[in-house]
């Protein structure tokens, strides 16, 4: 029997139907993208790839990347499952490990044929758990006849599942598998139906961000627009995490989500939703790289328990910043001295103890923003001293986005620890090695500017016996050169540097399309920069600003892909 979806590559016939179980991946070894689009970065998506040549664009001069294949994370799929059938159980938890893309932001990773039984597994155990309440889920009276009520099923339950109507021929199908389950198999129709649950949850539909244009799609300029259910499901996923709303649904289904003004309303009112905060401190968790804060210890002076109390503080600053007082400025994320500390946090702070978590204020001259922080510090911090090279890595690379190779092979370790050398000079002599100071010199300048903290972030004057040495300076990109004595200093240049704000509205980006701009993404990267720098770098109207932006609205077509 084939049993529907969208995805012509990955027939679900083809699916290992033994009795009632299905795998994602008995036709194939993996599940790639049938439409010709990389799972991560921009591909050969209409002849639009790095480099630009080939850019497809509309009479209006506009032009936009493809859009990648990704699965739906683990994330994503537990806040659906909940939102779905009220599934809180972490069913997700089973599949493997979300991955790193290329746009540095997490993804489903890649369907093998293990990973697709932990699918089948998935499904089958949420459906069984969903056994008893078939009767709330499919919303049929006793009236109905099995049929009429898989026929219900199937179209509106179904919808929900897929994010959109279905086909018809999909309807047609799923309600057929659902007869050949009572008239052959023997089921009863309540039971029929947990075996169709189980076949929605593991198709392409569900388990992927779809981006398969309606059927009469029209092109614009050579572009195809994002709109109605699909938009609907971009924004969910993008500023919720999940499945989209009754308001969404109903938005999509009355035609009010067609144009940028329609996606800027709709992100809106959902930024103003308490969901939202979740995906806003994931967001920010993932582009500064500090989601495993709350896992670092460092002996009795930094146990687990610490570490768990430097990511709370984290994320109580990332909430205040947004939703709060700082409202939402990238200023107030590098500049502010707020912050939430508990009892050990104060005491590395050197400051009184106030009530756990309570609000209070850093030192001034000794802290500002997130980088001087302790959770980001002892994350970038080794165990007994500081570490100018990752900690100055993690600025160039999440802040400004500027790339670092990785260590030529064969490099000399750094000097141990030395009573008479601070941790700055025995880098220097490291770098004085010809495979090292090139790549350094972009990074150490910007590391050194933390050595006031130790490795577990606590602030200090001397080094080795010497006063310690923060001053150091730092080119740009733009060949602006930017002298700084310490971290303070580092922060503050950074919050008005453009490159950094670029590199802000950049990562928004990146996180709501999955994958790292192209240079047929100017148009949209152009204007989400513009419109985050007139409101006063805004983080919340920074991502309204990618929700309505041309790239996020307009795709190329996948190489391969019919429209009419």
């Amino acid at each position: 029997m084939t049993l529907p979806h969208k995805f012509a590559a990955v027939p679900l016939g083809c699916l290992g139907l033994g009795l009632f179980t299905l795998s994602l991946a008995a036709c194939t070894g993996s599940v790639g993208d049938s439409q010709g689009r990389s799972q991560d970065g921009p591909g050969p998506s209409g002849g639009a790839g790095k480099g630009g040549q080939g850019v497809a664009r509309n009479p209006q001069g506009v032009s936009s990347g493809p859009l990648p294949l990704r699965r739906l994370t683990r994330l994503e799929l537990n806040n659906t499952m909940a939102d779905l059938l009220g599934d809180r159980s972490n069913p997700a938890a089973a599949l493997p490990a979300d991955v790193r893309g290329e746009s540095g932001f997490l993804k489903g990773n890649a369907v093998s044929t293990v990973d697709a039984d932990r699918i089948s597994e998935m499904a089958d155990k949420v459906a069984t758990a969903a056994a008893g309440r078939m009767d709330e889920i499919t919303g049929c009276t006793a009236n109905l006849s099995a049929e009429d009520c898989a026929s219900k099923f199937v179209s509106t339950f179904g919808a929900r599942v897929f994010r959109r109507p279905l086909e018809p021929e999909e309807v047609t199908q799923y309600k057929a598998f659902a007869a050949k389950l009572r008239t052959e198999v023997g089921l009863d129709p309540e039971t029929a139906l947990t075996f169709v649950l189980r076949a929605f949850l593991q198709s392409p539909n569900f388990l992927y961000h779809w981006t398969i244009a309606p059927q009469g799609t029209q092109l614009d300029g050579g572009l195809v627009r994002v709109r109605g259910y699909e938009l609907a499901s971009r924004l969910s996923f993008f500023l919720w995490q999940t499945m989209p709303d009754d308001l969404l649904f109903k938005a999509a289904a009355e035609q009010k989500l067609e144009t940028p003004n329609d996606a800027a309303r709709e992100a809106r009112r959902m930024l103003q939703h308490p969901r939202a905060k979740a995906t806003v401190l994931d967001f920010y968790r993932q582009w500064l790289n500090i989601a495993d804060v709350g896992t670092v210890q460092k002996g009795m002076d930094f146990p687990l328990a610490t570490g768990e109390a430097a990511a709370a503080e984290l994320d109580a600053f990332i909430d205040y910043v947004v939703f709060g007082e700082g409202r939402g400025s990238l200023t107030a994320l590098l500049t502010s001295t707020v912050t939430f500390p508990s009892a050990a946090l104060s005491k590395l702070y050197g400051m009184q103890a106030s009530a756990s978590g309570a609000q209070a204020k850093l030192d001034a001259e000794q802290r500002s923003g997130i980088l001087t922080r302790v959770g980001f510090l002892a994350l970038n911090g080794k165990v007994g001293e500081s570490d100018p090279i990752h900690r100055g890595i993690a600025v160039l690379e999440k802040l400004l986005c500027e790339n670092t190779p990785p260590p030529m092979p064969g490099i000399p370790p750094l000097a141990p620890p030395s009573p008479t050398l601070s941790t700055r000079e025995r880098n220097a002599e490291h770098q004085r090695n010809p495979s090292c100071a090139a790549c350094h010199s972009r990074f150490e300048p910007l590391g050194y500017a933390f050595e006031h903290y130790d490795g577990l972030g606590r602030y200090r004057s001397m080094d080795g016996g010497k006063p310690v040495n923060a001053r150091a300076e730092y080119t740009n990109e733009d060949g602006e050169t930017f002298k700084f004595n310490n971290a303070v200093e580092l922060s503050e240049m950074l919050a008005r540097s453009p490159q950094v704000q670029r590199c802000a509205a950049n990562q928004a980006f990146r996180f709501a399309t999955g994958r790292t701009e192209d240079e047929a993404d100017e148009p949209a990267t152009k204007a989400v920069f513009g419109a985050f720098t007139k409101s006063s770098l805004d983080a919340k109207e920074l991502l309204v600003a990618v929700a309505s932006s041309s790239s996020f609205m307009l795709r190329a077509p996948a190489e391969g892909e019919v429209l009419q």
